[in-house]
């Protein structure tokens, strides 16, 4: 009996020993698992990070790339209208000299109207006639201006004996000038109030490019265009008009949303103003052309997406026809013209490239503006479209304001243009 006592008292050491050595084994094994949950949320995490920093580093080389080519497109304006700054000033310099060869004529029939004739204005008559030759009468200030008068150096009367023209001798008589017509009505607009307006606008989104939070530059810019669309319905542009109230949401977008205020919407607001400076300098035809009539290409194969663009586009007053295909808008391309063609990217039957290619190829919209609008797309992939006959580029989502101020910009350059 003993010894089973004993045998029996091992055996429940052993027996603790073992459920000892389980329960520490159990602690182990949750411990364990614990740290393998812990290692796989911070490898989740760590997946998670570089997620998150490969759409930044995307992001921002879309983001470098979008710069790149609005510095481009900013560059290519700048040298276009320079050069059309420069015709602008040779132009003012010749008429400068046509007005001050007009001025000095003025003084010289001034000098030359008094109740004594100068001697140089003095007609010695012919030795084969003594008729008298009548002395040449002053001209009316309201003659001065009129380009078919022309003062002949040699003028002529019939001869009594023969019938024929006899030829006055003039003594002393200067070569005659002859009378220059005015400058066209276009360009004594030119330099109207609005051209302050604009170049103040200009300098303050400078400012506003500098420092995107100080609203001060916006609502001074909102009272410049309200300026300049006063005088523009005054000198009969509605067009001008228009584009000057549709570019007003825009700047207001961007005091409610800074984010709004990016590098494309900021070069839209830069072009806008450009268009509008030749538009209120431009010739009476295209000064006071109005765009009812003006019609615009939609082409998405998203229904909701080109009825969401068109209806944008109807609310400033332009005519839109909506396309859910490139063979479609070819096919409506051989039939009607368009002032403006919007398309996206990802076409169903074709590729944009091929699209550009062949629209460039029709009669009635070989030289409309053509604007791409995508998510995301890289510097050189832009020079191969705009090579294919792509005109400009709009990113999504796109702004309603921003979409309204650039279709309309583009319809009224290449209107000018």
């Amino acid at each position: 009996m003993e010894e089973l006592r004993k045998t029996r008292e091992e055996a429940e050491k052993k027996l603790e020993t073992l459920e000892a050595k389980s329960r520490e084994q159990e602690t182990e094994l949750a411990s364990a698992k614990a740290q393998q949950e812990k290692t796989a949320r911070e490898l989740d995490e760590a997946a998670r990070r570089e997620k998150e920093l490969n759409e930044t580093v995307a992001t921002q080389r879309e983001s470098i790339g979008a710069l790149k080519f609005e510095a481009e497109s900013v560059k290519t304006d700048r040298d276009k209208w320079s050069a059309k700054s420069g015709e602008q000033h040779a132009e003012m310099e010749t008429l400068r000299g046509k007005v001050s060869v007009l001025q000095s004529l003025v003084e010289e029939l001034k000098n030359g109207s008094g109740t004594t004739a100068p001697r140089e204005k003095e007609l010695v008559v012919s030795k084969r006639d003594s008729q008298p030759v009548a002395q040449p009468s002053a001209l009316a200030p309201s003659q001065l201006l009129d380009p078919q008068i022309i003062f002949s150096p040699t003028p002529t009367r019939p001869s009594v004996a023969t019938g024929t023209p006899v030829t006055a001798n003039v003594v002393e008589q200067k070569p005659a000038a002859k009378i220059l017509p005015p400058p066209p009505a276009g360009i004594l607009k030119a330099a109207g109030p609005h051209t302050t307006s604009i170049t103040k606008m200009k300098s303050l989104l400078q400012r506003l490019i500098q420092n995107p939070h100080d609203n001060a530059p916006l609502q001074t810019m909102a009272a410049e265009l309200r300026s300049i669309s006063s005088w523009a319905s005054g000198a009969g542009s509605p067009s001008a008009v228009k584009l000057a109230e549709v570019l007003g949401p825009l700047l207001t977008s961007f005091g409610e949303a800074p984010e709004r205020m990016t590098p494309s919407a900021l070069r839209t607001v830069s072009q806008s103003l450009d268009t509008l400076t030749s538009l209120l300098s431009a010739p009476p035809p295209k000064r006071t052309a109005i765009l009812h009539e003006a019609h615009v290409m939609v082409v998405d194969p998203d229904a909701n997406g080109r009825e969401e663009i068109a209806n944008t586009l109807r609310g400033i007053g332009l005519n839109c026809d909506c396309l859910g295909s490139a063979a479609e808008a070819l096919a409506h391309c051989e039939k009607a013209a368009a002032d403006l063609l919007i398309v996206e990217m990802n076409l169903p039957d074709t590729s944009v490239q091929e699209f550009c290619k062949q629209v460039r190829a029709t009669k009635n919209c070989d030289h409309a503006p053509l604007l791409l609008f995508t998510r995301s797309l890289a510097i050189e992939n832009r020079t191969q479209f705009i090579s294919a006959g792509a005109s400009d580029f709009l990113a999504k989502p796109i702004q309603p304001a921003e979409l309204a101020v650039r279709s309309l910009n583009w319809i009224l350059r290449s209107r000018l243009a």
